[in-house]
């Protein structure tokens, strides 16, 4: 999601399924110190060594981006969701309308 697009989106289906079961994913080098500790702790293999999801949003850089002088990803997204949902009810809308208005012509 940093870059845009998907890891190994360069490889056919099967290559990078197989880069998925050897390899971690690039992580961006303009991405911060702490950014890169998160995907570190989120790439770990061993299950029993990855953290909890609980304990990543208690990583510093899920606390630093809810500081109101951070752009918080969170925020971005819960933007994309109002105006999924705007556009949503937007679609129901405009269906009922063109219903109603079939309905009256028949």
């Amino acid at each position: 999601m940093l870059n845009g697009k998907p890891p190994w989106s360069e490889y056919e289906a099967a290559a990078a399924m197989f880069k998925v079961l050897k390899d971690t994913p690039p992580i961006p080098d303009t991405l911060s110190p702490e950014g890169k500790d998160f995907l570190h702790c989120c790439f770990r293999r061993n299950p029993a060594e990855r953290p909890s999801a609980s304990m990543l949003l208690e990583h510093r850089f899920v606390r630093l981006s809810h500081q109101p002088d951070v752009p918080s990803f969170v925020q971005q997204l819960n933007v994309i969701r109002l105006t999924e949902k705007l556009h949503s009810q937007r679609e129901q809308l405009s269906y009922k309308l063109e219903s109603v208005h079939v309905s009256l012509e028949r």
